[in-house]
């Protein structure tokens, strides 16, 4: 998506986990049929355990999602909106929950992650490179590894009640597509790749969802930008 004069292509997950419901293995069929009739997916596919819901075969920009016997799991790959992701995804949880065939237990773990990638139009992967290890560390360190030719930072923090997991490093030319559900002609360009995943685990009551996604992807926003210009893509 756009945001002031930058490119930010995305993909967006919400996963709840919660204890096996094994009533759901029995009325996989209506809750397929169920979800159809809102108007959220047009197909829908059942395999083991989970039943799949997506838009369009083969197209894969589409949002998806699943649910399973013990998961529920929201996809928005690539939206044209920032608030594209929250919105569907609530959506999506609102009607699960309000099903008749079978009950959701209480959500053991809530997660929200965000795969971003900037596309750099005007620098390489050694510019970014370079520029990175030049904002993280200390020249003596640099020269003990100068002969390093790739970096991943992968940090673990704890904001405002969330386990936060952030990875960055510089992408080359159409690497990025290993991380994406989709493809994008800019992929053809280098660039900064962001992973960020928010999570919290406990006895979490189902109306506490869409705060709890409101609040992760602030602060994932809020971490994008401060990456982004700190390193300056």
């Amino acid at each position: 998506m756009a945001k002031s004069n930058k490119i930010f292509i995305t993909e967006h997950v919400l996963e709840l986990k919660h204890a096996a419901a094994g009533k759901f293995l029995d009325v996989r069929g209506e809750v397929a049929d169920y979800i159809k009739k809102e108007n959220l997916f047009v197909h829908w596919g059942i395999r083991e355990n989970t039943i799949s819901f997506y838009e369009e075969e083969g197209i894969p920009n589409k949002p998806k999602a699943m649910i399973g016997f013990n998961s529920i799991v929201f996809v928005a790959p690539n939206p044209a909106t920032q608030n594209f992701f929250q919105e569907k995804a609530i959506c999506f949880w609102n009607i699960v929950k309000k099903n008749k065939f079978y009950i959701v237990p209480k959500i053991s773990r809530f997660g929200s992650r965000t795969k971003c990638y900037i596309p750099a139009d005007n620098m390489t992967f050694d510019n970014i490179y370079k520029n990175m290890c030049s904002k993280l560390f200390h020249n003596d360190f640099m020269k003990q590894t100068r002969t390093s030719t790739d970096l991943q930072l992968v940090l673990d923090l704890k904001e405002e009640g969330y386990n936060i997991r952030l990875v960055l490093g510089p992408v080359r030319e159409r690497e990025s597509a290993r991380y994406f559900s989709f493809d994008t002609k800019e992929f053809a360009k280098s660039g900064l790749y962001i992973d960020i995943d928010c999570f919290k685990n406990g006895n979490i009551a189902h109306d506490e969802i869409k705060t709890f996604l409101d609040k992760a992807m602030k602060l994932t926003w809020a971490k994008i930008d401060t990456v982004v210009d700190f390193i300056g893509v």
